[in-house]
């Protein structure tokens, strides 16, 4: 956090968790932990935050300077792509190896859940766009060349339903863009 005599200056993250959860034995989720310690400052103080040693009343929130703060208590958990490749981390960690997802799980999320998130995020009605089981695993295998998440799979419905959009907004285009589409379609054919 910030001093409190900066104006509109609130405590750091991990005091307004420990304040929302209202106990000190509460389970801390740190999100994509191997983005984070890639920065020293941020690497520091996580091996702070989490060392026995230190943790039980040698954490001060720099809105409370002079309260120690207990963080001893907390279970913290990471979640990570990558275990990080510093020997005292290691050795704090319990590693619980999670596979990633398989094409048809992808599928399953995309057409339950990824799809009418997207649809209600644009204002449409859930039937107004669906997609059968080919194109969804389509969809899936294009975006999950080089990730083993979802994120980018929301990301490519994401464009797929605004170009969908632009099109039935614009219909003097459609017959140019169909055109544009063939032509392009068949180039990729002659290609492969």
């Amino acid at each position: 956090g910030h001093e409190s005599t900066y104006i509109g200056s609130n405590p750091g993250e991990f005091v307004r968790c420990l304040c929302e959860m209202g106990v000190k034995n509460g389970i801390l989720l740190l999100d994509e932990y191997d983005n984070a310690a890639s920065t020293p400052t941020v690497l520091a103080l996580m091996l702070h935050v989490t060392d026995p040693e230190n943790n039980h009343d040698n954490f001060r929130d720099h809105y409370f300077p002079s309260v120690p703060i207990d963080l001893s208590k907390l279970w913290f958990l990471y979640s990570m792509n990558w275990v990080p490749n510093h020997p005292a981390f290691r050795d704090r960690f319990v590693t619980v190896n999670v596979p990633a997802y398989s094409n048809s799980e992808k599928v399953g999320m995309l057409q339950k859940y990824i799809l009418p998130s997207v649809l209600r995020e644009e204002k449409l009605e859930p039937w107004s766009l669906t997609l059968d089981d080919e194109a969804a695993l389509e969809l899936v295998r294009a975006s999950s060349e080089n990730t083993p998440g979802v994120r980018q799979l929301r990301f490519k419905l994401m464009d797929v339903v605004q170009k969908i959009l632009f099109v039935m907004n614009n219909p003097s285009l459609s017959t140019s863009l169909n055109a544009k589409f063939v032509h392009s379609q068949q180039e990729d054919k002659v290609h492969t």
